[in-house]
């Protein structure tokens, strides 16, 4: 079962990853210009990334000690 939630978070992270960069960094792109537009689609992302590997820790074992 965790095995399927989480590729089923990882999926859902890459896609996101995915919009951002898609639609995300031609928006950024026409408001900031380009080393901004990067520098922030690249923030972007790595928050959705920082998300999953939060909610990764939270659900996992080893969040398990502290309680």
């Amino acid at each position: 079962m965790f095995a399927r939630h989480n590729k089923f978070w990882v999926n859902v992270t890459i896609a996101l990853s995915v919009v951002v960069i898609l639609f995300g960094f031609p928006a950024f792109q026409r408001k900031f210009g380009f080393p901004a537009s990067l520098i922030w689609t690249l923030v972007v992302v790595g928050g959705v990334w920082l998300t999953y590997f939060i909610r990764a820790y939270l659900w996992s074992d080893g969040n398990a000690s502290k309680k």
